[in-house]
């Protein structure tokens, strides 16, 4: 019987999540370091920074659960909401030297991290280098389209 009703919350956080307008979360994610950017609007930023021991030498994430654990914490500091009613895409930006390339693996482990610590959908970034605040705008201005 409870999972009756587990399943009927899921699809009541599910649709509130929907109504919801989206908020986007730039996450930068470096050899053991994560970092979490919310750009709430042009002038505002809040942002979080978390150092754990979840990378190898061949992946950014090689310890999900640290690195989940440590997202969870981060996404909850700088949304400063209910992760469950909120609306969150992810803005996953790997960037570390040797990491250029990314494998279909490393994309599914990405969007198995963003989804695992709340996120309703994961968008991969793939420039070379930190975008700017100007740029994340773009980026974002370019998925509401």
């Amino acid at each position: 019987m409870s999972s009756i009703f587990k399943d009927l919350a899921s699809v009541f956080f599910w649709i509130i999540r929907r109504l919801k307008p989206r908020t986007y979360i730039y996450c930068l994610i470096s050899h053991n370091q994560l970092e979490f950017h919310n750009r709430m609007n042009a002038y505002s930023q809040e942002s979080r920074k978390a150092v754990a021991n979840f990378s190898s030498e061949r992946l950014l994430i090689a310890n999900s659960d640290i690195a989940i654990n440590s997202g969870k914490l981060l996404l909850k500091e700088v949304c400063n909401a209910n992760i469950k009613m909120s609306n969150i895409y992810l803005l996953i930006h790997p960037i570390e030297n040797g990491f250029n390339n990314i494998s279909p693996v490393e994309e599914m482990i990405y969007n198995d991290f963003g989804g695992s610590i709340g996120a309703s959908g994961v968008i991969i970034v793939k420039e070379e280098s930190q975008l700017t605040d100007k740029e994340i705008d773009e980026k974002i201005r370019s998925l509401n389209r």
